[in-house]
């Protein structure tokens, strides 16, 4: 019945906290410098702290996660990114592996010249683990854009795109998968 403030930091903006069911000990947020100039929203820099509100810890400074960070079910990797890289992290190890879609197969090329760049963002972890979805888009040069719910099978290393479909020119981001 006591509230208590977890973070305060006072060169930091802290949004979005959420509750990891597999890990009771920790509330996860984002957070951004307070001189931090925004692009499309506020910033997600992965962060942690324990709900006695000790060890605060900026997983990440440098990427942000836009809108989601994910939490997968066995309470050891935080998945995030946005842009050409995204990332899973192990909060066991402190080690951060790189989320390539192109390790998993996923190619969403058709008939349209090679993309000037691509983004993966938007994970969310199935209930068991075994699955990831993600949020994919190709940006060419024309300003035409392709998109897809990328399926990722973390077991067998494989992947499904699901609704694959092409944009006309925008700023459009697609929006992440809920299992």
């Amino acid at each position: 019945g006591t509230p208590v403030n977890l973070t305060n930091a006072p060169d930091r903006v802290e949004p979005s906290p959420r509750w990891w069911p597999a890990r009771p000990d920790l509330v996860v947020f984002g957070s951004y410098a307070k001189d931090a100039v925004l692009g499309y929203g506020p910033a997600m820099f992965p962060t942690v702290v324990k709900t006695d509100g000790s060890d605060y810890r900026i997983i990440d400074a440098e990427t942000d996660a836009f809108t989601t960070i994910a939490l997968s079910p066995d309470g050891h990797t935080l998945a995030y990114g946005l842009g050409p890289t995204a990332f899973l992290y192990d909060l066991n190890t402190g080690q951060r592996m790189v989320f390539d879609p192109q390790d998993y197969s996923a190619i969403i090329l058709d008939a349209l010249p090679a993309p000037t760049s691509w983004s993966v963002a938007g994970p969310a972890f199935s209930s068991d683990g075994t699955h990831m979805s993600w949020s994919l888009g190709q940006y060419f040069q024309d300003g035409t854009n392709n998109s897809a719910l990328l399926i990722v099978d973390l077991v067998a290393h494989t992947s499904t795109l699901m609704h694959v479909y092409h944009l006309p020119p925008s700023d459009y981001i697609p929006v992440a998968g809920v299992w």
